[in-house]
């Protein structure tokens, strides 16, 4: 499984979304851990088979199955940990074409999350929404010609779906909450632009005109880790990349990655993926 960046949301394959197959090559399968981030689209999980141990969005914790689905709204953080025990589709609709389609979006939320609440046509709605993910997941998987077409038609008819069905007035963000969120935005900002290279807790408090001390306590209250924990999963999710695109070595990947040296990129990549570089390029390889 890999990992995705924070607010890093690009379409693919012509289209106007990011989506993601997690596992589907199960003789590859690598398990992996996704540390706490956000992003401004809007996510929709769907649990293709097996099961996720861990999802956790705004604090609260769920254990999937087969065929469950969890949203995720814009800018909530959110975490997950699995293993090899199965497969996933991961689609985030940006938000800006949410918005093209349902111009009032700022104004509501979508709820998915607890389906013991759900009224009859909500019931029909999301077992609707579970067949077009599924056929989804299996068009992305085969990739035979001309699927980006049935990829397109698959996920207007799932947003169709949530704006119709499941969307609920957004309560009314407080001003701390709105700082918070922006705060957040900006250290994490600074972090994805500056993790190949070398810089200090001092620089980035500078950055922020903050106390080093009052940055690492926010962080670590807000984000449920510390920034270097942050820091090094930015930087083991570009190692991990440049391990199974490219033929660079494993020491070069490290430096480019903003890693001090081979033994410090593999620790991160074995905390994030359960391997070291050297399993991960072998595993790829076969």
């Amino acid at each position: 499984m890999t990992n995705y960046n924070h607010e890093i949301v690009q379409p693919i394959d012509s289209l106007p979304i990011w989506y993601a197959l997690f596992n589907e090559n199960k003789t590859n399968a690598t398990p992996s851990i996704i540390l706490p981030h956000w992003h401004r689209g809007i996510e929709l999980s769907y649990t293709y088979s097996g099961k996720i141990d861990e999802f956790v969005i705004n604090k609260q914790i769920f254990h999937t199955q087969a065929e469950r689905l969890l949203l995720i709204n814009s800018c909530e953080i959110h975490s997950i940990k699995t293993t090899t025990n199965g497969s996933a589709l991961s689609i985030i609709f940006p938000y800006s074409y949410v918005k093209s389609f349902f111009p009032e979006i700022d104004g509501f939320n979508f709820e998915l999350n607890d389906p013991n609440c759900f009224t009859p046509e909500q019931q029909i709605s999301y077992r609707k929404i579970q067949n077009d993910c599924r056929e989804f997941y299996n068009i992305a998987y085969e990739k035979a010609n001309y699927y980006h077409f049935d990829l397109s038609i698959l996920f207007l008819k799932i947003l169709k779906q949530l704006v119709k069905n499941f969307r609920v007035v957004k309560q009314h963000a407080s001003p701390k909450s709105v700082l918070i969120t922006a705060r957040l935005q900006q250290i994490t900002d600074y972090l994805e632009a500056h993790f190949r290279e070398s810089f200090s807790l001092d620089d980035l408090a500078n950055h922020m005109h903050l106390s080093k001390e009052y940055l690492s306590r926010f962080f670590r209250q807000h984000m449920q880790m510390t920034i270097g924990d942050y820091l090094r999963n930015i930087r083991a999710q570009a190692a991990y990349n440049e391990i199974i695109h490219s033929s660079e070595t494993l020491t070069n990947i490290a430096l480019m990655s903003g890693f001090s040296g081979l033994r410090s990129m593999n620790r991160a990549l074995e905390n994030s993926y359960f391997a070291n570089a050297t399993q991960i390029r072998k595993k790829i390889s076969r």
